[in-house]
């Protein structure tokens, strides 16, 4: 990760998540990514590994959408593995619906061990695993498992954490090859989110 200069607005709420103790401020958070996506989009089952500190929080704007957890797998060597969805064994352990406005906080195990994501559907359908139906929205208070919740037209989320490593580097020289490798491993992580052709901007603050 290289150093580039953030929004105002994005370092006033590095600022409020500090003041609200979900991060602290010898740890304060440096980095946040921003997605739009269309009703019908998701995110594939992924972990954000080592890259980051072991804690996240997402802010949801516009329309909700449920986030899923599942617990880790692995393989004969004890490789992890990602979540088989097409298997009845491997639901979702937990779920927590976002919706507009709302910040979800994650750490620990939830982030180490566990795979998250969210189904490329238009209505999201709460689970006997959702954890925060007693919490929800004076317009979904009192939703049980097997309530349907629609998507939004769009959803934009703000996730926000700290990277670990920095390239401190006043000046960056990148070769043809290097820019189309970038470029490349770029498509191939917006990929494995269901994210191709989306906008989405990567800030990490100085």
């Amino acid at each position: 990760m290289l150093k580039e200069e953030v929004p105002t607005f994005i370092k006033q709420m590095f600022g409020a998540l500090v003041e609200c103790d979900i991060f602290q401020d010898d740890e304060s958070p440096n980095h946040v990514l921003i997605n739009s996506y269309r009703s019908g989009q998701g995110i594939a089952p992924h972990q954000d590994g080592p890259l980051y500190k072991p804690l996240v929080a997402i802010l949801s704007l516009n329309g909700p959408a449920l986030l899923q957890f599942w617990a880790p797998r692995r393989d004969h060597d004890g490789a992890a593995l990602a979540p088989d969805l097409n298997a009845a064994s491997h639901d979702p352990s937990t779920s927590v619906l976002c919706q507009p406005n709302s910040l979800l906080v994650f750490r620990s195990d939830a982030y180490e061990t566990h795979w998250h994501g969210i189904e490329s559907v238009h209505e999201d359908v709460l689970a006997a695993h959702t954890g925060n139906t007693a919490a929800l929205s004076s317009s979904l208070q009192g939703a049980k498992a097997g309530a349907a919740v629609p998507r939004g037209e769009r959803r934009v989320s703000l996730t926000v954490r700290r990277v670990l490593k920095i390239k401190d580097a006043e000046v960056r020289i990148f070769t043809d090859d290097a820019m189309v490798e970038g470029q490349r491993q770029d498509n191939g992580w917006l990929a494995s989110r269901g994210e191709e052709g989306l906008s989405s901007g990567d800030f990490i603050d100085e």
